[in-house]
């Protein structure tokens, strides 16, 4: 039933869909507005333009963007040992530090990151974005969850109590704190000359040496160039007075392509920004992406079998380490100290999976390894060919897709109209 008129409609009045691959933006652009395509996803220099068209929609993406932080420590030793690494110019090493890594994560603005480098996306702040759902039949989503709030307050050091409410506190965090973030670069200036590596033989408090991290990029394109000069103009700022001021820089890696993935899991490159798409109605299986050897980007650093979580549960502690965590609520069985282990649905209350999940998912950031700062929303504008029967987008059925659809023209309308308009449309 269409919501606006209030008449049944027949499901599918697409009868032909024609998908083409158009692989340059401009093409795709150009093509939509002669009328060729039905979609169009705005790019960084549409967002201004068309964000406001009545023919725009976001489209809420089921994955967070993270900086994933290299710390293979044979491997960064390695390239400091190669030839053309000059130690007496260039570290590496300070960025094995969980010093650094704190006020790496805290030199950046979610909110201001997504707006800048990709607009129409909102800041990420933990593994999981707005839209997963935890319990599909009454339609209700994790981050919504006094669990999934109180985890983000605890991980980004904000006090509840500061706040007239839990959900108030968890809307104040930015993910950016100038004071702390200085704070920790200075630490990490003094834990880096303790361990040698790094020096100030000159005494005047700041390094001899510039920390030089590669960023890994598939190709070499406008959108990796943007996110080194971001990272390296935001990263200055906050560094500014201490040990590391004028002492950080981002270099783009060689263009990598498919290689990508491997090259920064072995250590050959710095930081990574990378999502893992979520199952929108299933959040527990994406915790094993975070969990499992088989899944893991930091397995050659994070050996995930030697690292513990212990809960109480039902008046026993419960100490697993985070395979068996993200194995046993998963819904396999596991065996520790004689006792068995299973909290997969139907083995488990629903509100205690989602308090094991919430303690997954700050033990995660905790590592140092992620530094979430963007979800992956979509904004696209529509043609005016066909309209959505609601402007109200469901994480299930969206706005409804070919199914609902509806037309404005049929084909032979549409190309008339369009060539009475010169060929072009307005938006």
């Amino acid at each position: 039933m269409d919501p606006v008129d209030g008449k049944t409609y027949d499901m599918y009045q697409t009868t032909e869909v024609d998908c083409q691959v158009v692989a340059e933006s401009a093409t795709a652009k150009r093509m939509f507005f002669a009328g060729d395509l039905t979609n169009y996803s705005l790019s960084s220099e549409d967002y201004d333009q068309y964000r406001n068209s009545e023919f725009c929609h976001s489209y809420p993406g089921s994955g967070t963007y993270f900086l994933l932080l290299n710390g293979f420590e044979d491997e960064i030793r390695k390239r400091e040992e190669s030839p053309d690494f000059d130690s007496s110019v260039m570290d590496l090493e300070t960025l094995l530090l969980d010093s650094f890594r704190k006020a790496f994560s805290l030199s950046i603005d979610r909110e201001l990151y997504a707006s800048t480098l990709y607009p129409g996306s909102s800041g990420g702040y933990g593994l999981y974005p707005n839209s997963i759902i935890y319990d599909t039949e009454k339609l209700l989503f994790y981050r919504d969850t006094d669990v999934a709030k109180e985890t983000l307050c605890s991980f980004y050091s904000v006090d509840p109590a500061d706040y007239p409410s839990l959900l108030s506190a968890e809307e104040s965090i930015t993910g950016f704190d100038q004071k702390a973030a200085g704070g920790y670069y200075q630490q990490a200036f003094k834990d880096a000359l303790d361990k040698g590596y790094i020096t100030d033989n000159d005494k005047d408090g700041i390094s001899d040496q510039t920390v030089t991290l590669l960023f890994t990029i598939l190709s070499d394109n406008d959108s990796a160039t943007r996110n080194v000069e971001y990272l390296n103009n935001v990263l200055a700022k906050a560094s500014a007075g201490t040990g590391f001021e004028n002492r950080i820089k981002i270099e783009k890696s060689a263009p990598l392509g498919n290689e990508w993935f491997n090259q920064f899991q072995n250590g050959l490159s710095d930081i990574c920004l990378m999502c893992w798409n979520s199952s929108v109605m299933n959040p527990f299986e994406i915790i094993t992406y975070y969990t499992h050897p088989e899944y893991q980007v930091n397995v050659n650093w994070f050996d995930s079998s030697k690292e513990y979580m212990e809960l109480e549960i039902n008046g026993e502690n419960i100490r697993l380490n985070l395979i068996e965590w993200g194995e046993a609520i998963n819904g396999n069985e596991v065996v520790r100290d004689g006792r068995t282990y299973n909290f997969g649905e139907g083995q488990a209350d629903l509100s205690l999976r989602i308090r094991i999940l919430a303690a997954l998912e700050k033990r995660i950031l905790e590592t140092g390894d992620y530094s979430p700062v963007m979800c992956t929303n979509t904004r696209a504008l529509l043609s005016q060919q066909v309209y959505y029967p609601t402007d109200i987008y469901n994480p299930v059925m969206k706005f409804g897709g070919i199914s609902y659809i509806r037309y404005n023209y049929d084909e032979k309308e549409w190309k008339s109209h369009v060539w009475e308009l010169g060929g072009t449309l307005k938006y």
